[in-house]
């Protein structure tokens, strides 16, 4: 292969690799540990806390990114309604407990996930796994919901 065109190529290789680097440049990252306190969301001011997240989601810039660290542990909150069942918004779970760091983007209205944040996958295109609901009996019959969500691979 002339020496030329492998040149090309290699500067052409170069110039993407600093134009996806420059792409993670223009997120503004925001722990989630930390979300609320951050200075992007200092026009939550004197804000009832209820309608903080409506004015987040009002007040959103598509730079923004959630980053969740692998590691972070939190308190979890199920709030689920359907016309066969409802989980009241009170009620807290457990802990969550975060194993890979991943980021999180609100684009159009659409919410957006990456491990890399290079290639960003809707909610579907991002995990595959399954959903699961049991009876079981302690001093008391105990309905279980359980989910298993994994990252989905390239091949999946």
């Amino acid at each position: 292969m002339n020496k030329k065109i492998i040149i090309t190529i290699i500067s052409a290789l170069c110039a993407f690799k600093g134009f996806a680097d420059d792409q993670i440049d223009q997120y503004e990252i925001l722990p989630i540990e930390s979300l609320y306190s951050s200075s992007a969301f200092e026009f939550l001011g004197n804000i009832d806390k209820d309608k903080m997240p409506e004015e987040i989601i009002k007040n959103w810039q598509p730079h923004w990114v959630i980053e969740i660290k692998q590691g972070i542990e939190m308190p979890m909150k199920i709030n689920a309604q359907s016309d066969l069942f409802h989980i009241g918004a009170e009620s807290l779970v457990s802990n969550i407990t975060f194993d890979k760091t991943f980021y999180i983007r609100f684009v159009e209205g659409d919410i957006l996930f990456s491990n890399n944040l290079k290639i960003w996958k809707s909610f579907e295109k991002f995990f595959t796994g399954q959903v699961s609901a049991s009876i079981f009996q302690d001093t008391v019959s105990i309905f279980g919901i359980g989910f298993q969500a994994f990252e989905r691979k390239e091949d999946q």
